[in-house]
């Protein structure tokens, strides 16, 4: 019998494929949190409801970033239902010019939405922009909310795993108050708080790019 030695790196590789192929868990439907840690500044102290997370990539919207451009605007003369304080939201640096409607509107005609827990809805179709439009300008239950987002944010195969695994982001279940009823400047600590860590607890470790709880 020969043994074979293999070095820190090549053990490395084996230890992320095996955990790659035995034990994927999908955080479809979850808020991944960005750590201070995440330099790039798409992502700088954000919140992302994943929309979808499978072995074939991740995909979702950043749920704390308005831009100053307000619905009306967008669309101008069309669907004028918008209130003037309906905002756009920054979904992700994926597709600027791409539409999504983030919603809890069960009748809002869709095309192949995207449906989470908590009665969550995404979808892209102009027949929802219509439809929200109106039924905002008529007025909306106390407890129908909605958002419409430009761009949406990516992951390639692995490629959120791996940032997971080097602690560039933590996750916690998606909840409808904490996605459509926290102000955006509070939602990245309120989410942080709700795995019971406090925010301030967090440094950042330049060194290993993980986290310090102190």
């Amino acid at each position: 019998m020969v043994a074979v030695v293999l070095g820190s790196a090549e053990k490395g590789c084996l230890e992320e494929t095996l955990m790659l192929e035995n034990a994927f868990q999908s955080l479809r439907g979850h808020l991944i949190i960005a750590m201070p840690s995440l330099e790039d500044e798409n992502f700088q102290r954000t919140v992302v409801l994943l929309a979808e997370h499978t072995p074939e990539g991740a995909f979702g919207v950043i749920v704390n970033r308005p831009l100053h451009l307000k619905l009306k605007d967008l669309f101008q003369n069309q669907h004028q239902g918008f209130a003037i304080t309906d905002v756009v939201w920054f979904g992700g640096p994926v597709e600027p010019q791409r539409g999504l409607f983030l919603h809890n509107i069960p009748l809002v005609p869709m095309r192949n939405p995207i449906t989470l827990e908590n009665d969550l809805y995404i979808c892209g179709n102009l027949d929802s922009v219509e439809y929200i439009a109106n039924l905002r300008g008529k007025g909306l239950d106390q407890d129908q909310h909605f958002r419409f987002f430009l761009g949406y944010s990516g992951w390639a195969p692995g490629q959120l795993e791996h940032e997971l695994r080097q602690s560039s982001w933590l996750h916690c279940k998606a909840t409808r108050s904490l996605i459509l009823e926290t102000t955006p400047e509070d939602l990245w600590e309120t989410a942080i708080r709700s795995l019971g860590v406090a925010p301030e607890s967090l440094v950042d470790d330049q060194g290993s790019g993980g986290r310090v709880l102190h």
